[in-house]
């Protein structure tokens, strides 16, 4: 009965032994203050008012309910990243999602809870926007004039046409069923907790 009792504990001290350690941590790697200021930096509890250009008695209200930090640990490099829960009244609820990549590179992914609806995605290489991203100076959406604006050509089945502006978030976005926009909702004011 020792010898089965010592060979199972001589087992378990093996296989725990045996585990992949995660590689000590050696430097943080966090969100540049530009990522942040376009997408991050936001009170829980904000609230975004938008109405919609195609029906102006049609109004939306999105609000940021939650903001979660996570860590990765990439080979002893600790990258810091953000997924930020918003809730809306008439269009769906989304998450954006912050994240590191190699180097000084960010990826953000807008995405609804459906799944296979796709994600709304941003990137940014050494404080370069993607390709297939524009950046505005400022530019004029429905007669009012907003800056440091980014938008893609990317899409979902619920979202498309999303321009942010610096430090105001999301300025204008369409709200998608399948291939047609049921509304284009536009920022009419941002209610601070």
């Amino acid at each position: 009965m020792r010898t089965s009792l010592t060979i199972l504990c001589l087992a378990l001290i093996a296989i725990s032994g045996c585990k992949d350690k995660e590689p000590k941590i050696t430097s943080t790697l966090d969100i540049s203050p530009e990522m942040k200021a376009y997408f991050v930096d936001y009170e829980v509890g904000t609230k975004w008012i938008y109405q919609d250009t195609l029906d102006n008695s049609n109004f939306d209200t999105i609000e940021l309910i939650k903001r979660e930090p996570y860590d990765t640990n990439r080979k002893g490099v600790l990258e810091k990243g953000y997924i930020l829960h918003y809730k809306a009244r008439k269009s769906r609820d989304f998450k954006v999602s912050v994240g590191r990549g190699i180097k000084n590179s960010f990826y953000i992914n807008m995405y609804t809870d459906v799944t296979g609806s796709g994600a709304v995605t941003f990137e940014n290489y050494d404080g370069e926007w993607g390709e297939w991203l524009n950046y505005y100076d400022s530019v004029v959406l429905h007669k009012k004039i907003y800056y440091k604006v980014i938008t893609t050509l990317s899409g979902t089945q619920y979202l498309s046409g999303v321009y942010i502006s610096k430090g105001l978030g999301v300025v204008l976005f369409n709200n998608m069923e399948g291939n047609a926009i049921r509304n284009v909702f536009q920022l009419i004011n941002v209610e601070k907790p």
